[in-house]
């Protein structure tokens, strides 16, 4: 019976690369992962099946150094999948390796076993894999160090201190990484709008240009960046969260951030600056004190 030895990871492609058909993994992981896992006494997961709020990065961390058994797929090499491997192993945990026949091995981990499964999903291949990745769960329980590199190597495994994020910091993390990811956006706006402003022609000197002429002009997508810039929701979120943590640093500081990046914008007026300025000083003055 599933659930009784507890969670069974499952690190393998979410979405279909090219070349796949539409939903192929969540048949893999369907009718292949998950009754194996089953059969084995485990309760198959995968991170997209958590339907509980929080960063997604910290819950694959959780699961990768605390479930009790997992399963990795090679298939296409997927560099997240490697990545999350690599951390499993660091921390010497159990786990079967599974791959699609065809894949070619990969170096590092050759010496490892690993079990190959029919693509196409063949009734009876699928009954076959079932059954061999069950068993592997099972022997790799018996022996977690079985596909150890950690053991293979003599060395130490990664150690972790156990540690609970209050609400307030979990926010602050994910609150980084919007602002890190508006930042990137930001900067590739910039970009497009510069280059914009360089390929554009007035077009009136086009008049009796031909063909013969050998003008190239390629015309871009018009992205209206100040607009971008208005729309800043993040400081708006931001402002939110303050109100809800108001002495959370890690909120003060990203909110400092944003302020000091709106005074890069020459359009503003001085009198808005000024206000953005001494709010910079006010939140920098709250730091103070708290230190």
């Amino acid at each position: 019976m599933a659930d009784e030895k507890g969670k069974c990871f499952v690190i393998m492609p979410i979405s279909d690369p090219d070349g796949y058909d539409k939903g192929h993994f969540e048949s893999v992981y369907k009718d292949i992962f998950a009754p194996a896992i089953e059969k084995a006494g485990y309760t198959p997961h995968r991170v997209d099946e958590d339907v509980s709020s929080g960063l997604i990065q910290a819950k694959i961390i959780e699961n990768l150094i605390n479930a009790p058994m997992a399963i990795c797929d090679l298939s296409t090499r997927n560099p997240n999948v490697l990545f999350e491997l690599g951390i499993r192993q660091a921390y010497d945990k159990p786990v079967v390796l599974v791959q699609e026949a065809g894949t070619k091995r990969i170096f590092d981990i050759n010496g490892i076993s690993c079990i190959d499964y029919d693509p196409s999903l063949i009734y009876r291949s699928v009954l076959d894999t079932q059954d061999e990745i069950a068993n592997a769960i099972q022997e790799t329980e018996k022996n977690p160090q079985y596909n150890s590199l950690v053991t293979a190597l003599s060395i130490s495994a990664a150690k972790y201190e156990q540690k609970s994020f209050a609400t307030g910091d979990l926010n602050a993390i994910m609150l980084r990484d919007i602002a890190d990811k508006l930042d990137s956006l930001e900067s590739q706006v910039e970009r497009i709008s510069q280059k914009q402003m360089r390929i554009s022609v007035n077009t009136s000197s086009l008049k009796g240009k031909t063909k013969s002429d050998d003008l190239n002009v390629q015309m871009l997508p018009i992205i209206d960046i100040d607009k971008i810039k208005k729309d800043n929701a993040i400081n708006d979120y931001l402002d939110h969260m303050l109100q809800q943590y108001p002495n959370d640093d890690s909120i003060i500081r990203l909110k400092i951030r944003k302020l000091e990046k709106q005074l890069e914008d020459d359009s503003l007026s001085l009198g808005s600056k000024m206000s953005i300025y001494d709010e910079i000083e006010f939140l920098k003055e709250k730091l103070n004190q708290k230190d």
